[in-house]
Parts: C-alpha cells; structure tokens; sequence
C-alpha cells in the first residue's frame, strides 16, 4: 500500500514538474521473474522507473543508507537491499537470483554509478550473470533528461523534459558459446540496446 502510494505521487510529480513522457509501456512482462537495466546519470533514475512501471521493482541501493535508522525504514518498504559498491558483492548478487527466482522484478544499472557527463559508460557483468544462471528476460530501458535535471553534484533539480523509453525484452542464448563468453557479448549487446534508445 505505502510502496504504490508513493509511486503514485511521484508518477504526479515528474509529470506535472518535468513533463515526464513514457514510450513503449507495452514491452513490459506483466509478470513472472524479470531485470530491468538502464542508463544511470541521476539520484533521479531510480525514482522515475519506478514511478512509471507498472509492477513493484526491487532496487540495489548502497549500504552507507541502510546505516541511517529512519532512511534505511523507509528504502526498505520501497524495496531496496544493500549492496557493497566498487566490489563484486555476492551477498547482493544472491538477492537478486532470489528475487528473480520467485517472480520480482529487480532494477539494475550496469554502469555501477551515475555518468559524469551524461554519456553511458561501460556496463559491469553482473545482469548477464544473473540472465545466464537464472534465464530470466532482461528488459533495457533509457531516461532522457535526468542529467540535465540533476546530474551528480546537484542538490536541487532543474525543472527539465524526462522521456523514458522501454525497449522488447532480450534474453541471453547461450547456443554453442561458453557461458563466460556469451556473458561478454550481452553485456555489450545490453549497452549498445540503450544507447540505441537513447537515440530513437
């Protein structure tokens, strides 16, 4: 109930405040285990996909904010879990199969951290890793704006046009590759999906 009224307010908001535009809606699983990866150049990244979708998603949020009592209440009731950053986190990587695993949806940004200058950096493995041991789909998704409104750095976001596009689902075909190396080629397949996106 908390989670979907939040959502609903801050679904008002982006729309009101930053003429939030949504394209391709359709493309979204309507249920079943799913990770959803986009580009990452805001605070306001998360906010915005989840605001828009129509399902309840699962986040990864740094640890440092589950050491704050009343912050780490309320990331919890909106569905982040910890992850240790600038590691390879197995703790967090066996949340994510498991939520997967049991039909959630989990948001990831393969880039690790928010972008500098807006561009879209290299993609980490760790969503091919989960596609190849779980088989879920992977849904790429891009946000337009976000920088602009409140890159890294800024308190106090500028009042700017969000667009938000969601691509079809990809899934992650081994055939007759080893799995290291089929994780290598989505990963890249994966970036190169949401710059296209970014583009359209």
């Amino acid at each position: 109930m908390f989670y979907n009224v939040i959502k609903a307010l801050a679904f008002f908001l982006l729309k009101v405040l930053f003429s939030m535009e949504v394209q391709g809606r359709f493309n979204i699983p309507k249920e079943g285990g799913l990770l959803v990866i986009s580009n990452h150049c805001s605070q306001m990244d998360p906010v915005i996909i989840g605001s828009m979708f129509p399902r309840r998603l699962y986040y990864m949020a740094k640890e440092e904010l589950f050491k704050i009592p009343f912050l780490r209440s309320l990331i919890i009731s909106l569905g982040a879990f910890p992850v240790k950053r600038e590691t390879g986190d197995l703790r967090a990587l066996s949340k994510i199969m498991e939520l997967v695993s049991r039909g959630e949806a989990v948001l990831l940004f393969p880039e690790g951290s928010r972008s500098e200058d807006g561009e879209v950096k290299e993609f980490m493995h760790g969503a091919s890793y989960v596609a190849v041991k779980t088989g879920v789909p992977v849904l790429p998704v891009a946000v337009r704006g976000s920088f602009e409104a409140m890159p890294k750095g800024q308190a106090i976001p500028r009042l700017t046009k969000i667009k938000v596009k969601v691509g079809e689902v990809m899934r992650l075909n081994l055939g007759s590759k080893r799995a290291k190396e089929s994780i290598y080629i989505f990963t890249n397949d994966l970036r190169e999906r949401v710059i296209g996106l970014l583009r359209e």
